[in-house]
């Protein structure tokens, strides 16, 4: 084997292990956020900061969604799936509950407090 055959053979065996190891940090690597929900149309739902809007996803909309269920039962209204979601049907309930589709902080600490005295 000539030595030009030899380095072509040295750079083309570098190249595919860099590409591999892209292509599995890319996809295997990611950090995945605690808050971080598998679903959307994007692929996950992320970020339950407030104001909690489509396509928020975690704790806080888990919370929300038990804290809706206990009014949205009161109220005679089908109750929601708890998956941290923020979708369509959280969305509506929202909108009924609170007059808008999302749900800000205040409202998230009210709905908190209707909830556990409804519970009582």
């Amino acid at each position: 084997m000539t030595q030009k055959a030899k380095i072509t053979l040295i750079v083309g065996a570098g190249l595919v292990v860099a590409a591999l190891l892209v292509y599995f940090l890319f996809f295997f690597g990611k950090n995945k956020d605690s808050n971080e929900v598998e679903g959307s149309a994007s692929g996950k739902y992320t970020d339950d900061r407030f104001p909690l809007k489509r396509n928020s996803g975690g704790a806080n909309v888990r919370a929300l969604q038990t804290y809706l269920n206990s009014l949205l039962v009161i109220n005679g209204s089908k109750e929601l799936v708890i998956d941290g979601k923020f979708g369509a049907k959280t969305e509506a309930a929202c909108e009924l509950i609170f007059g808008e589709k999302i749900c800000t902080e205040a409202n998230f600490n009210n709905i908190k407090a209707l909830a556990a005295s409804a519970s009582k």
